[in-house]
C-alpha cells in the first residue's frame, strides 16, 4: 500500500519491523521500489534478501526489470541474475525468461536477448514483442522484418507494442510504402483502442506515411479522437 502511494521510507519501516520477512513481503519491497524509480535501491533489496530467501519468478522479473532501466548499473548484475536463474531451474519459466531477454536487450546484448529467446521453451507474446523491440530500438530494420516475417509464419498475432516497433523501424529506415502497408493491416486486425494507442505512442507516423492513404485507412476504422490525432500530425508535415 505504502509503496503505490510513493512512501518507500514507510515501506522500508514496515518490511524492517516483519517478524518473518517472507517472499511475499520481499517482493512486496522490490516492486515498490521499481514502480517508484528506485532502480538501484531494488536491486540492493534483491542481492541483500538473497541470504535469507529464495527468489521465484515474481522476484526475478522485478529486479530484471530494475537492471533493464538503470543503465548506470553494471550489466554483471544481470548477468549474475541470470546465472542464479539457472541454477534454481526458472530459466525455463515463461515469466522469466521473457523478462531477462527484455533486460538485456534494454542493455544493449542483442545477442545475449536472442540467445535467451531461443532457449525459451514457449515464446511468449512479450518475447516476441521484446525481441523484436530490441532490433527496432538500434535501428535494425532488416532483422526486425526478419522476426516479424517469422511471428506471422507461426500465425501468432502481433499487439499494438510490435507494431509500433515495426513501424518505428520503417520510419528510421525510410520505408514509407512498408510502413503503409503494415498500417493497413493494423488497422484491419487490431481494435480502434489499440491502434489509437499505438499511434499515440508512435506520434511521427502519421506525419511520414502518405496522407492519403493513412487519411482513408483512418476514415474507415477510427474513432473521432484518433481522427483529429492522426490529421494534427498529417497537418504539421506538409
Amino acid at each position: 500500500m505504502y509503496a503505490k502511494l510513493k512512501s518507500m521510507q514507510d515501506s522500508v519501516k514496515l518490511f524492517q519491523e516483519l517478524k518473518h520477512q517472507d517472499i511475499i513481503a520481499w517482493n512486496a519491497l522490490i516492486s515498490g521500489f521499481v514502480h517508484n524509480g528506485l532502480c538501484q535501491e531494488a536491486i540492493r533489496a534483491f542481492f541483500s534478501g538473497l541470504i535469507e530467501s529464495k527468489p521465484n519468478q515474481y522476484s526475478f522479473g522485478s529486479v530484471l526489470n530494475a537492471i533493464g532501466a538503470a543503465e548506470d548499473v553494471s550489466l554483471k548484475y544481470g548477468q549474475r541474475c541470470h546465472s542464479q536463474i539457472i541454477k534454481l531451474g526458472l530459466n525455463t519459466d515463461p515469466i522469466v525468461s521473457s523478462a531477462l531477454l527484455d533486460m538485456y536487450a534494454k542493455r544493449g546484448s542483442i545477442c545475449e536477448s536472442e540467445k535467451v529467446f531461443v532457449e525459451t521453451p514457449q515464446q511468449s507474446q512479450f518475447a516476441w514483442t521484446a525481441i523484436i523491440s530490441a532490433h527496432a530500438r538500434h535501428g535494425d530494420y532488416e532483422s526486425v522484418m526478419n522476426w516479424f516475417e517469422e511471428m506471422r509464419r507461426l500465425e501468432l498475432r502481433p499487439d499494438s507494442i510490435t507494431f509500433l516497433s515495426i513501424l518505428t523501424a520503417c520510419g528510421r529506415k525510410g520505408m514509407v510504402d512498408t510502413g503503409c502497408h503494415l498500417f493497413d493491416s493494423m488497422v484491419k486486425r487490431l481494435s480502434d483502442r489499440t491502434i489509437s494507442r499505438a499511434l499515440f505512442l508512435y506520434g511521427g507516423y502519421a506525419g511520414s506515411c502518405r496522407a492519403t492513404r493513412g487519411s482513408r485507412a483512418i476514415d474507415e476504422s477510427y474513432s473521432r479522437g484518433s481522427w483529429n490525432f492522426c490529421v494534427a500530425k498529417l497537418a504539421r508535415s506538409v
